[in-house]
Protein backbone atom coordinates (compact mmCIF):
# COMPACT_ATOMS: atom_id res chain seq x y z
CA UNK A 1 0.00 0.00 0.00
CA UNK A 2 2.31 2.47 -1.19
CA UNK A 3 -0.33 5.61 -0.69
CA UNK A 4 -0.90 4.55 2.87
CA UNK A 5 1.28 6.54 5.31
CA UNK A 6 2.94 4.18 7.41
CA UNK A 7 4.88 6.63 9.10
CA UNK A 8 3.73 10.17 9.95
CA UNK A 9 5.76 13.21 11.40
CA UNK A 10 2.70 15.25 12.88
CA UNK A 11 2.10 16.68 16.24
CA UNK A 12 -0.76 16.55 18.45
CA UNK A 13 -1.66 18.09 22.39
CA UNK A 14 -3.46 16.42 24.67
CA UNK A 15 -5.80 19.28 26.52
CA UNK A 16 -6.32 17.66 29.79
CA UNK A 17 -9.00 20.08 30.94
CA UNK A 18 -11.26 20.01 27.70
CA UNK A 19 -10.19 16.36 26.49
CA UNK A 20 -10.08 17.51 23.02
CA UNK A 21 -6.57 16.65 20.58
CA UNK A 22 -4.98 19.80 18.83
CA UNK A 23 -2.57 19.14 16.14
CA UNK A 24 0.56 21.39 16.04
CA UNK A 25 2.08 23.13 13.39
CA UNK A 26 5.12 24.08 13.77
CA UNK A 27 6.31 27.90 12.46
CA UNK A 28 9.56 26.23 10.54
CA UNK A 29 9.75 23.33 7.49
CA UNK A 30 12.26 22.18 9.69
CA UNK A 31 11.26 18.87 11.34
CA UNK A 32 12.03 15.37 11.96
CA UNK A 33 11.32 12.57 9.20
CA UNK A 34 8.58 10.70 9.23
CA UNK A 35 9.34 7.80 11.79
CA UNK A 36 7.67 5.44 14.35
CA UNK A 37 9.01 3.42 17.03
CA UNK A 38 10.86 6.35 18.63
CA UNK A 39 11.40 7.69 22.29
CA UNK A 40 9.81 11.15 23.47
CA UNK A 41 9.91 12.89 26.71
CA UNK A 42 9.07 16.15 28.04
CA UNK A 43 11.55 18.06 30.04
CA UNK A 44 10.10 21.53 30.85
CA UNK A 45 8.69 23.12 27.86
CA UNK A 46 11.07 21.06 25.58
CA UNK A 47 9.40 17.87 24.01
CA UNK A 48 12.81 15.41 22.97
CA UNK A 49 12.41 12.83 20.49
CA UNK A 50 15.56 10.03 20.25
CA UNK A 51 15.57 7.68 16.91
CA UNK A 52 12.60 5.37 15.71
CA UNK A 53 12.32 3.75 12.52
CA UNK A 54 10.92 5.05 9.10
CA UNK A 55 10.58 4.25 5.71
CA UNK A 56 13.01 0.97 5.45
CA UNK A 57 16.10 2.44 8.19
CA UNK A 58 16.60 3.20 11.60
CA UNK A 59 16.95 6.59 12.72
CA UNK A 60 19.98 7.91 15.43
CA UNK A 61 19.26 11.00 15.55
CA UNK A 62 18.06 13.23 18.53
CA UNK A 63 14.90 16.70 18.00
CA UNK A 64 14.05 19.34 20.25
CA UNK A 65 10.30 20.84 20.10
CA UNK A 66 10.51 23.84 21.96
CA UNK A 67 6.53 24.20 22.93
CA UNK A 68 6.77 28.04 23.63
CA UNK A 69 8.42 28.63 20.24
CA UNK A 70 6.61 25.89 18.09
CA UNK A 71 9.03 24.83 16.25
CA UNK A 72 11.36 22.05 15.57
CA UNK A 73 15.55 21.97 16.24
CA UNK A 74 17.79 18.72 15.69
CA UNK A 75 20.23 18.25 17.96
CA UNK A 76 23.70 18.31 16.61
CA UNK A 77 26.37 18.73 18.95
CA UNK A 78 26.95 16.72 22.37
CA UNK A 79 28.25 17.07 25.21
CA UNK A 80 30.36 13.67 24.99
CA UNK A 81 32.59 12.75 22.49
CA UNK A 82 31.53 9.66 20.34
CA UNK A 83 33.12 6.13 21.25
CA UNK A 84 35.70 5.67 18.78
CA UNK A 85 34.72 2.72 16.46
CA UNK A 86 37.80 0.84 17.39
CA UNK A 87 36.66 0.30 20.39
CA UNK A 88 34.53 -2.78 21.60
CA UNK A 89 33.33 -3.97 24.42
CA UNK A 90 36.12 -6.32 25.13
CA UNK A 91 37.15 -4.73 28.28
CA UNK A 92 40.44 -6.30 27.74
CA UNK A 93 40.67 -4.02 24.58
CA UNK A 94 39.38 -1.30 26.74
CA UNK A 95 42.11 -1.27 29.14
CA UNK A 96 45.02 -1.28 26.54
CA UNK A 97 43.79 0.92 24.28
CA UNK A 98 44.24 4.44 25.47
CA UNK A 99 41.47 6.03 23.55
CA UNK A 100 38.89 3.89 24.14
CA UNK A 101 36.99 4.15 27.69
CA UNK A 102 34.57 2.26 29.94
CA UNK A 103 31.20 3.55 29.12
CA UNK A 104 28.60 3.27 32.05
CA UNK A 105 25.08 3.05 32.63
CA UNK A 106 23.44 6.69 33.55
CA UNK A 107 22.32 7.27 37.36
CA UNK A 108 18.94 7.31 37.81
CA UNK A 109 17.00 10.25 37.51
CA UNK A 110 16.52 12.05 40.77
CA UNK A 111 13.69 12.43 42.64
CA UNK A 112 12.11 15.10 44.26
CA UNK A 113 12.49 14.18 48.73
CA UNK A 114 9.07 15.73 49.94
CA UNK A 115 6.47 18.54 49.02
CA UNK A 116 8.35 22.16 48.67
CA UNK A 117 6.48 25.72 49.28
CA UNK A 118 9.06 26.45 46.90
CA UNK A 119 8.88 24.15 44.10
CA UNK A 120 5.47 22.68 44.59
CA UNK A 121 6.67 19.17 43.91
CA UNK A 122 5.18 16.51 45.39
CA UNK A 123 7.09 13.83 46.73
CA UNK A 124 8.54 11.37 44.78
CA UNK A 125 8.43 13.24 41.65
CA UNK A 126 10.90 12.78 38.84
CA UNK A 127 12.33 16.42 38.71
CA UNK A 128 13.02 18.57 35.64
CA UNK A 129 15.93 17.82 33.92
CA UNK A 130 17.57 20.92 34.55
CA UNK A 131 17.90 19.87 37.85
CA UNK A 132 19.11 16.33 37.30
CA UNK A 133 22.88 15.72 37.94
CA UNK A 134 25.40 16.44 34.85
CA UNK A 135 23.06 18.69 33.63
CA UNK A 136 24.25 21.28 30.73
CA UNK A 137 22.16 23.77 29.37
CA UNK A 138 22.01 24.46 25.39
CA UNK A 139 23.62 27.44 24.53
Amino acid sequence: YPSFPYFLNDLWFYNIRTGYWKELKPGTKMRPASRAYHMTIISDNILILFGGYGEASYFNDTWYYYIEENRWLQKQTFVHAKYPEDCTNDMDEVARNKNCIELHFPKPLQRSAGMSQETATPYDTILPFRKQRGYTPVA
